[in-house]
């Protein structure tokens, strides 16, 4: 027994050495060879050496790179070169370093095991089928037509309406890809029939119709628009002959929900139909969407599509509608002020004014996205252009070089009189300069009101009457310059309002924006603290009148909030009052009836992006009464 078992031992010892010194000398035999059962495309390559082999390999591909790929569809036939259809092929280097080759660095087992195995090669590399799209699509024009996606639009009659969704039809791309491989690896003739398949559109009918109930919602939105404080109402009814109603479909890919009219590449090659290399998907648009990525989209991932109705308004038959309604506020060209100071007269030749332009893009996109997210105010987008203040060299070193705030009001109806004293009044103010950290005082700046320094009598409110003096009116001055400073931003270290609401500082923003001024108890005053000096222009034109400060912007930023109304207070009784001043029964109203109401208004100045303490101004208006005076009649009765 032991000698039997001695004997199989020795012979498979025997067996196993000769085995390996076979594969050590087949591995000596056959290095730097292919490995059997290896073939490209229909090229044998089993056991040719590395230089055979790229012979063979050059051959090959040289043979492809000459021959016509024929493809028919619906008895049309075309022919094409590779590089016509987007079809690169290896190289002979690149194949080489695919397709196995022995060597006496193998493990002999591992020559073993990959004799046993077949290998078979494409020369096909990759396949660029946005080109072969295209030129399919040139050769034969009847085989492509895109899925239609449903359509709300509107009818005659402005009701919205479905335009009915119908299929597409596409060349096959997975079957045609097995097709060409099917070539190049079996050598057979390159001729193939174009394989379609039909491609279903995203959002049918049904899909369409779902929408209508929000869509009719969404066609009574009003907006409002505001700009500093004017306003316009857009009630989105009178706008449906520009309005266009689209989807906006989204890819959910891996819980992704990413636009697809964003992408740089197509739906297919997203979706890894024929590819499951990363993709990155980079929008068209980065201000409005983030790049998306989609590490690695495998055929196994679940893509479906989701859609959005959205409402648009196409720029060229909207903004001409907006034009109409806001008018003025459109693009307003700058208005430029040379300044000059001789001998200590400061002269202004025109007026700066800010021009303004209306970014038209910006403001479609505003509506756009306000009617669909359910907003119901926008502010219009307007880009002020400063205007240029070309000041002698003189003020300049005083700082003096740009427009830094304008006060405004309106003295529309006022009598001749009054117009007068606002014209002299406010002469007054132009070109004074004030100084940094200087503490502006009104009345100082005015100096006598008398008929010596060319006022007249006009009404004025004293001691709880309203009675003519000379300079009446002048607190139309002082309120454009309490504007101009509150405007600006500067701190106001003492201000008054009227006693009863007057309907010339009502305009045009509304009441609780006046100043009273009474030299030489009441006054107005402000401090500049810009940092540099201000210089103050002042004038009429028509029936408004302007203060304009110039020096050095620091860039603050003013939000007004007002006014405020509260505490209403109904006018008393109309009161009479005898006198012997008038013609016996001659009736002479001397005053009119204003209710009673407190204003406020709150200021917030912003400074480096930093908001200072919230300024209050609040004014309380008293109740007045109708005044009239009646001639004596007891005389004429006696």
């Amino acid at each position: 027994m032991k000698k039997l078992f001695f004997r199989i031992t020795i012979v498979i010892l025997v067996l196993v050495i000769g085995l390996e010194a076979s594969l050590a000398y087949a591995q000596y035999y056959f290095n730097n060879r292919i490995f059997p059962n290896t073939s490209l495309s229909e090229y044998d390559l089993s056991y040719l050496s590395t230089e055979e082999a790229q012979a063979q390999i050059s051959t090959l591909l040289n043979r492809y790179e000459t021959t016509s790929l024929t493809i028919s569809y619906e008895g049309t036939s075309h022919s094409f070169s590779l590089s016509d259809l987007g079809i690169t092929l290896f190289t002979p280097p690149e194949l080489l370093d695919e397709i196995p080759v022995m060597s006496t660095r193998n493990n002999p087992f591992s020559i073993l095991k990959n004799s046993a195995s077949t290998h078979v090669f494409s020369p096909l590399k990759s396949i660029d089928w946005s080109i072969f799209s295209d030129r399919l699509g040139k050769s034969f024009p009847t085989f492509y037509r895109s899925a239609q996606n449903a359509k709300i639009v509107f009818d005659r009659k402005y009701n919205l309406t479905i335009e009915p969704s119908h299929p597409g039809t596409t060349f096959d791309r997975a079957k045609m890809l097995r097709d060409i491989e099917s070539i190049f690896l079996s050598g057979s003739k390159p001729a193939l029939t174009l394989a379609t398949t039909i491609t279903l559109p995203h959002i049918n009918d049904d899909d369409a119709k779902s929408f209508l109930p929000a869509l009719s919602k969404k066609l009574k939105t009003r907006i409002r628009i505001v700009y500093e404080r004017s306003e316009w109402n857009f009630a989105l009814k009178d706008y449906l002959d520009v309005l266009a109603i689209s989807f906006r479909e989204y890819a959910n890919i891996g819980g992704a929900r990413i636009p697809l009219d964003f992408y740089d590449r197509s739906f297919d090659e997203v979706s890894g139909i024929s590819s499951n290399k990363a993709s990155t998907i980079i929008p068209n648009e980065a201000s409005v969407f983030a790049s998306y990525e989609v590490s690695r989209v495998s055929p196994n991932n679940t893509v479906s599509v989701e859609a959005v109705a959205v409402l648009s308004l196409p720029a060229e038959t909207f903004l001409p509608k907006m034009e109409a309604l806001i008018g003025k506020h459109f693009d307003i060209d700058p208005k430029d002020v040379t300044i000059q100071n001789n001998d200590g007269k400061i002269s202004f030749d025109g007026t700066a004014q800010n021009g303004r332009i209306l970014q038209k893009d910006l403001l479609v996109r505003s509506f756009e996205y306000a009617i669909n997210h359910d907003l119901s105010q926008i502010e219009l987008p307007v880009k002020e252009i400063l205007a240029s203040v070309n000041a002698s060299d003189d003020l300049k070193n005083f700082g003096i070089q740009e427009l830094i705030a304008t006060g405004y009001s309106s003295f529309e109806g006022s009598p001749v009189n009054r117009i007068h004293n606002i014209k002299v009044g406010i002469s007054k103010f132009n070109g004074v300069l004030v100084a940094p950290d200087e503490e502006f005082s009104f009345n100082k700046n005015l100096g006598e009101v008398d008929e010596t320094t060319g006022y007249k009598k006009e009404l004025v409110i004293r001691e709880g009457n309203t009675i003519p003096e000379y300079g009446g009116g002048l607190c139309q001055v002082s309120s454009t310059a309490f504007r101009a400073a509150l405007f600006g931003g500067l701190p106001i270290t003492q201000r008054k309002a009227h006693s009863y609401a007057v309907s010339y500082y009502a305009r045009p923003l509304g009441f609780g924006l006046d100043a009273t001024i009474y030299p030489p108890y009441a006054d107005l005053k402000f401090k500049n603290d810009t940092g540099a000096h201000i210089l103050i222009q002042t004038y009429t034109e028509g029936t408004n009148a302007y203060f304009k400060f110039y020096g050095t912007s620091d860039h603050r930023e003013v939000i007004l909030d007002g006014p405020s109304i509260a505490n209403k207070v109904p006018a008393p009784p109309d009161i009479v009052v005898t006198t012997d001043t008038l013609a016996p029964g001659e009736k002479k109203k001397v005053d009119s009836a204003h209710e009673g109401f407190d204003a406020t208004w709150y200021r917030t100045v912003i400074q480096n992006g930093v908001p200072l303490p919230k300024d209050t101004f609040f004014s309380r208006y008293k109740a007045w009464p109708n005044k009239y005076l009646v001639g004596d009649e007891t005389e004429k009765k006696s």
